[in-house]
């Protein structure tokens, strides 16, 4: 099975699809740009070009995934989507990395009735995102992935507690 990223650019992107084939799992992508699609193609991913909002393309793309993993850009509508397209995928969890572990992405994911993990990232400081570099990010993301059970969790990383509930060290 696989793991499929959404809303994944840049280094954390690179990082989270090389750390999922280092363990040989699958990656699928959905990706709205078509030149940063063929960016994940040449790393190994399977790439869907298409609006993240389209349920049917979620639907698609997360056929036989384990994992759908979004990161919370703050588009509206598009954890909506995902969550009515995962539903009939067979997809098995459900993690979504945000700033606001309160706001539309997080309140659609944990009123899914699905496993899902939210991952709370460092809120804003004045000079910006206090950064977690991306190899961590990928990290935390395996962590997610890898839990036992249909777990219902908010890790706030920002806390040590929040690291430890994923069984990572802060």
């Amino acid at each position: 099975m696989s793991v499929l990223l959404i809303g994944w650019e840049g280094e954390e992107a690179i990082a989270a699809i090389r750390r999922l084939h280092s363990q040989d799992d699958q990656v699928q992508m959905v990706e709205p740009d078509r030149f940063a699609a063929q960016a994940w193609r040449d790393l190994g991913a399977f790439v869907a070009v298409g609006d993240p909002t389209d349920p049917d393309l979620v639907e698609r793309s997360a056929y036989e995934t384990r994992t759908l993993a979004l990161f919370d850009r703050g588009r509206p509508g598009v954890a909506t989507a995902i969550v009515e397209g995962v539903r009939v995928s067979g997809a098995l969890r459900l993690v979504l990395f945000t700033g606001d572990p309160n706001g539309e992405s997080a309140t659609a994911f944990s009123s899914s009735g699905m496993p899902y993990v939210i991952v709370a990232l460092p809120k804003k400081t004045l000079l910006g995102r206090a950064r977690i570099e991306p190899a961590r990010l990928a990290e935390v993301l395996d962590a997610a992935d890898d839990l036992a059970g249909e777990p219902k969790l908010t890790a706030d990383l920002s806390s040590d507690e929040g690291w430890e509930a994923l069984g990572l060290s802060p």
